[in-house]
C-alpha cells in the first residue's frame, strides 16, 4: 500500500517522500526557447545607472531571431555584482511554447523551474552566475573562473528575496569543484525541482536537497505558494561571456481539481494505480475518478504525439 497526495504547490507526494511531479518518461515543458523565439522579446538586456540613463552591456552578435548569440562585456563589473544579468521578464505558468515560437499562456503559476543554455567564457578573473526564484527564495550559483589548470570552488546557495523583514541568512550547499575552460562552448543547466537544486556544467552534475518548504513570498498575504517577478537571471561579472541556446523550462503542475488525493491523502491498495494527465487543467483523471484497478490496464504508453513540439518516444 502507499499514500498519494497533491499539495497546494501542484506537486505529488508518494509514501510520505517527495517524488517528482513529472512521471517517469515525461519531460519538463519549455516556456521560452531561443531556438524559436528572440531573447530580446522576453529578457531584459540592459541596466539603468544612477543618473537614470540606460546602458547596454549585452550585445546581439547574430541577426535577430532564431539561434541568437548574445555577448556580455562584464569585464568592468565588480566580481560580486549582479547588476548586468539577463533577466527573464515573462510569467512562468502552465503554458508552453508552440513549434512556431508562439507562447501559449497558462492560467496557473508554476513554481518549479529550470534554465539551460550554452556559454563561452572569453576571459578569466570573474564569475559565471545563474539565479532562480521560487516563492520567497532566491537560489543561485556563482562559479569563479580561473585560468587552467586551477579548479573553481563554488556553492549552491539559498537566501530570501530582498525586502522588508527579509532575513540576511544564506544557506550554502557544497563545496563543489569544477574546471571552466576558456574559449569553449559549455552546456549549463540549473534547476529547482521538488526542493532539489541541480547544477550541471560541461557534463558535470552537482546537486543538493534543501528541505520540504520554501520561504513564503512577501506578496502572498495568506502564505499560500506564490511566485512572481523575474524568476530567472543568467550572466557573469568581472569577465566576458557569450550565450546561445537559452531555454526556460517548467515542471509539470497538477491543479487541485477533484477530491481523490487532493483534499486529503489517498490510500492506494496493492493492486491499484493513480493516473494523472500531463495537461492538468484539461485532464479528467484519478483526481476526479479515483484509483484504477491494475487489471483494467490493457496497454503501454509508447510515445507522445501531441503537441507536435513535444512529440517523442517513451
Amino acid at each position: 500500500k502507499c499514500e498519494v497526495r497533491i499539495d497546494v504547490a501542484g506537486d505529488v507526494w508518494i509514501v510520505g517522500a517527495h517524488r517528482a511531479a513529472r512521471a517517469e518518461g515525461s519531460a519538463p515543458v519549455a516556456v521560452f526557447d531561443s531556438g524559436i523565439q528572440s531573447i530580446e522579446d522576453a529578457w531584459s538586456t540592459g541596466v539603468v545607472d544612477e543618473s537614470g540613463l540606460g546602458s547596454a552591456p549585452w550585445t546581439r552578435r547574430t541577426p535577430h531571431g532564431l539561434g541568437e548569440v548574445w555577448e556580455l562585456d562584464g569585464s568592468f563589473v565588480p566580481r560580486d555584482s549582479e547588476s548586468v544579468l539577463l533577466s527573464f521578464r515573462e510569467r512562468v505558468d502552465d503554458g508552453w511554447v508552440e513549434p512556431n515560437g508562439e507562447r501559449v499562456r497558462g492560467g496557473t503559476p508554476v513554481h518549479d523551474i529550470a534554465v539551460e543554455f550554452e556559454t563561452r567564457v572569453e576571459s578569466a578573473g570573474g564569475a559565471l552566475r545563474v539565479h532562480l526564484v521560487e516563492q520567497g527564495d532566491l537560489f543561485d550559483v556563482v562559479v569563479p573562473v580561473w585560468e587552467a589548470p586551477y579548479e573553481s570552488e563554488f556553492y549552491l546557495r539559498q537566501r530570501e528575496l530582498p525586502g522588508p523583514g527579509a532575513s540576511d541568512e544564506v544557506h550554502f550547499y557544497g563545496p563543489f569543484h569544477v574546471s571552466v575552460p576558456i574559449g569553449e562552448w559549455l552546456r549549463v543547466r540549473f534547476e529547482n525541482v521538488d526542493n532539489r537544486l541541480v547544477f550541471e556544467l560541461d557534463g558535470q552534475r552537482f546537486s543538493a536537497y534543501y528541505g520540504e518548504r520554501n520561504t513564503p513570498h512577501p506578496a502572498s498575504p495568506t502564505g499560500l505558494p506564490f511566485s512572481a517577478g523575474e524568476r530567472v537571471r543568467v550572466g557573469a561579472s568581472g569577465l566576458s561571456i557569450r550565450i546561445r541556446k537559452l531555454r526556460v523550462l517548467r515542471d509539470l503542475h497538477y491543479v487541485r481539481a477533484g477530491t481523490f488525493g487532493v483534499e486529503r491523502p489517498l490510500q492506494l491498495g496493492p493492486e491499484e494505480i493513480y493516473v494523472l494527465g500531463d495537461a492538468s487543467r484539461g485532464s479528467r483523471d484519478s483526481r476526479q475518478r479515483g484509483p484504477i484497478p491494475v487489471e483494467q490496464v490493457v496497454g503501454r504508453v509508447k510515445a507522445v504525439v501531441w503537441p507536435p513540439g513535444r512529440a517523442r518516444g517513451l
